[in-house]
């Protein structure tokens, strides 16, 4: 397995998705993985598990649509 190039992939779908619903399971099935070996694989590559990862790419995201000049209600409703 190349866990690199997954966890890649996975990061690129977490982008392109981020004002979906997305669950570390969702992730793990997209993958091809079981749900407990994801998790450590992901927080083995990225240096955080997965849920503080979406959040932070969550709030990275809302903070620059703030620096755009949305309001705060369209962000949060996002």
């Amino acid at each position: 397995m190349n866990y690199a190039a997954d966890m890649r992939r996975c990061r690129e779908y977490i982008d392109l998705h981020i004002h979906d619903e997305i669950t570390p399971k969702a992730l793990a099935d997209l993958l091809g993985y079981s749900f407990y070996h994801f998790c450590h694989v992901f927080r083995i590559c990225n240096g955080v598990p997965v849920g503080v990862y979406l959040r932070r790419r969550r709030l990275e995201t809302a903070a620059c649509a703030l620096n755009f000049g949305e309001k705060v209600t369209e962000i949060a409703l996002a």
